[in-house]
């Protein structure tokens, strides 16, 4: 709520302020002025104090446009995570390169319309301001002005179409990179025990081509957009003079100056901010798509405690028949019957392909339930068949973000033979992985 509060609209005024007490300064030193000497130096005290203020109040609209910002990150990122670990291992509306991709890039369009919001509201606000100004200067003269701001307006807003079909296009194109990518790192000692290198070099070299030329095309677009933010002021200016001399209005040096500093107000606003604010828009509606598309995708269902009779520890499963996927239309597991009793320790073994996997991923609610029964009771350990660890230190790693006890912690490391190999690093177990 503070992105659009008292500091920034107190910065606007600040800005708005500052043409008018030029005016009144230069209408000093005419010939036949009616300005005290009084006035002309509050007006230029005016001028002093509301650069102080602008700066002050500048920096305090985004320390709240920071904060904000962080706010809407942090809740985006906490929302998709918390979606993340309840989607099916075996989905198939998404891939982990899409997923990352929402993470890295999408999340940041946030970022950038939070900033910009505000000035994109307060932009026509400040256009009609700027025009009433120049009314009382130089009447309708001015419109000549608005009209050029009009066709600038027009034509960068023109092409924000293509700025979104350039973006779309693009993020598709990252997604199969990333995505080819992680499939390449999770399969790199098969590529490198087959000397697929250069295949797999070749396959990301085209797909990120096509993705800086999508890049390239937007840029072509962007180009043309800053260059007329950047000269707008001159051309407004320009064809203001030309239209107060063609219509035969009064044009001294306080009309001059005082135009020339009422269109670099806005230059930055209107030309520049309002354009680029719409295009930010326009990409974060095509994020909130992607985002919509994951957090849409059905969750897991809790099936094995579905009917839960058993006691802590035991495992029952009841002419159980499950599939990978719906899409899969032959069965995983038919009719599978079990029941392990508290306590009891199982190997399942078996053939490639004979369902061992779909077996376990049954239990942890991670496949397709057909029919039948699948009761779990008591508290599930998962140990991966492929070990990794997160950024931290190895005790980090150990504790997992729970409370720590030295003395449960002293015996997980005895039981898993860590203490001598931790005792060869030089910072034991507050080594960095």
């Amino acid at each position: 709520m503070h992105l659009f509060d008292h500091s920034f609209l107190n910065q606007e005024l600040c800005l708005m302020s500052q043409p008018l007490l030029i005016g009144v300064i230069i209408r000093y030193f005419a010939s036949d002025s009616k300005v005290s000497l009084s006035d002309a130096r509050n007006a230029a005290l005016g001028i002093c104090l509301t650069l102080v203020l602008y700066s002050v109040v500048r920096h305090q609209y985004f320390l709240f446009t920071n904060r904000a910002l962080l706010r809407v990150r942090t809740a985006l990122s906490v929302l998709l995570f918390e979606k993340i670990l309840k989607i099916k291992r075996t989905a198939t509306e998404t891939s982990v390169g899409q997923i990352l991709n929402v993470m890295s890039n999408d999340i940041n369009c946030f970022d950038d319309v939070c900033w910009i919001f505000s000035f994109l509201v307060i932009a026509p606000i400040e256009l009609i301001i700027v025009y009433l100004i120049l009314w009382t200067y130089i009447g309708y003269s001015c419109l000549m002005g608005l009209l050029i701001v009009f066709c600038i307006l027009l034509f960068q807003i023109g092409t924000i179409r293509f700025l979104a079909k350039y973006r779309l296009a693009t993020v598709k194109l990252t997604d199969s990179r990333v995505k080819l990518m992680s499939e390449i790192i999770n399969a790199i000692k098969v590529i490198k025990m087959y000397a697929w290198e250069s295949s797999f070099a070749a396959k990301i070299s085209n797909i990120r081509s096509q993705e800086i030329k999508q890049l390239k095309k937007s840029m072509y677009i962007k180009v043309p957009t800053f260059t007329i933010a950047e000269t707008a002021t001159k051309i407004l200016v320009f064809v203001t003079i030309v239209s107060v001399l063609f219509f035969g209005f009064e044009l001294n040096s306080e009309i001059t100056f005082v135009t020339v500093a009422l269109f670099n107000v806005i230059r930055i606003p209107v030309t520049f901010h309002l354009p680029l604010g719409i295009g930010y828009i326009t990409e974060l509606f095509v994020a909130c798509k992607r985002i919509r598309k994951i957090l849409l995708i059905e969750e897991k269902t809790n099936y094995t405690n579905e009917y839960l009779t058993l006691k802590s520890g035991e495992v029952n499963l009841n002419n159980f028949c499950c599939r990978w996927s719906k899409v899969c239309e032959k069965m995983s597991l038919s009719d599978v019957s079990l029941h392990i009793q508290p306590g009891e320790l199982v190997i399942v073994i078996g053939p490639v392909g004979s369902g061992k996997t779909c077996l376990l991923l049954s239990l942890l609610n991670e496949v397709e339930k057909v029919s039948g029964k699948c009761e779990v009771s008591g508290k599930v350990a998962y140990a991966s068949q492929e070990a990794w660890c997160f950024s931290g230190s190895i005790k980090e790693n150990i504790v997992f973000g729970r409370d720590f006890d030295q003395r449960k912690y002293s015996d997980t490391v005895d039981v898993c033979c860590l203490s001598k190999d931790l005792k060869k690093f030089a910072f034991g177990d507050e080594t960095l992985i």
